[in-house]
């Protein structure tokens, strides 16, 4: 008959939850990738939708800037000439 001590139970208890916990943590890091790497083809498709906006903006002498905040402006080419290098001396 196999005797285990209360020794060998807390040792078994020791490298159970060592494995548990490492399976755990490795699922959830796969499942991390997974969703990084989905969100990495939406922001490459939001990429290239801006870019053929203001591409397409861009014919017309029009633009849209893309803040890091989130907020989107739109803007002519008549908003960077200056007033006063259309003034003739």
């Amino acid at each position: 008959m196999l005797r285990f001590t209360i020794r060998d139970l807390l040792w078994l208890m020791v490298v159970a939850g060592m494995g548990i916990s490492w399976f755990v943590d490795h699922q959830s890091g796969t499942a991390a990738k997974r969703r990084v790497q989905g969100l990495e083809g939406v922001i490459e498709h939001e990429k290239i939708t801006w870019e053929s906006i203001n591409e397409e903006l861009g014919k017309e002498g029009r633009g849209v800037a893309l803040f890091p905040s989130g907020k989107v402006r739109f803007y002519n080419e008549s908003d960077f000439k200056s007033e006063t290098a259309t003034d003739k001396p």
